[in-house]
């Protein structure tokens, strides 16, 4: 459950003042390792001077590592909300995010080996690869911005939807110096319910679909 990285209009949308999200994923470790850590902070500011509608304010920090050559994705990104009470009462709210940031990727190639280094008999790190792989790191700017509707009947209670475009600028993510990989516009809807079963126990079923380029997730 990540609100800043699923949809920026979810940032503060929350019945409380300030959410704390973190997260780490360790697997094949014994073969291949992947490792991934988030981190999110996010709070509800100024609802007081607003007449129930407030500005939503997060910060997000986001580091993935895979694979024997260390291939590693860091990102931080700031992120803002402007939600509109439709109610009067302060349980319906339309919400509008923008979510700017900046992204590092980096690869050691010095940890690849390919068919060119065969000798023969082994594959040979001292034999020249041939490969145009100069850019090992590069820093890159991300953009994002969504929407959000987000309804509390009761404190137990609530619905909420958004839809959310993320990538906006496209950046490149090519490793080849001169070439062009843009990283596809990620298209985001989502939706969600969480209500009550006991006074300590509820349920919070939840979907998202995700479009990338042809990718339908």
């Amino acid at each position: 459950n990540s609100p800043l990285s699923l949809n920026p209009a979810m940032t503060g949308l929350m019945v409380e003042d300030i959410r704390a999200v973190t997260q780490y994923r360790s697997q094949w470790q014994s073969v291949v390792p992947y490792e991934t850590m988030l981190a999110s902070v996010d709070a509800n500011i100024l609802e007081s001077y607003l007449q129930n509608d407030f500005v939503g304010v997060g910060l997000m920090m986001y580091n993935d590592k895979a694979g024997d050559a260390e291939f590693r994705n860091t990102q931080v990104a700031l992120s803002a909300s402007y939600s509109k009470d439709l109610s009067g009462e302060g349980i319906h709210y339309l919400s509008g995010g923008f979510q700017v940031g900046f992204g590092q990727q980096a690869v050691n190639f010095g940890k690849l080996l390919f068919d060119s280094q065969f000798d023969g008999q082994n594959l040979n790190p001292n034999i020249s690869s041939g490969e145009n792989l100069s850019r090992d790191n590069f820093v890159y700017l991300d953009m994002g911005a969504g929407v959000a509707w987000f309804f509390t009947p009761t404190k137990k209670t609530s619905f909420y939807a958004g839809f959310a475009v993320a990538h906006m600028n496209e950046p490149n993510m090519s490793f080849v110096q001169g070439a062009e990989n843009p990283l596809y516009m990620r298209w985001t809807a989502h939706a969600g319910v969480e209500f009550p079963v006991t006074d300590g126990l509820s349920l919070i079923p939840r979907a998202v679909v995700l479009f990338l380029g042809q990718n339908l997730e």
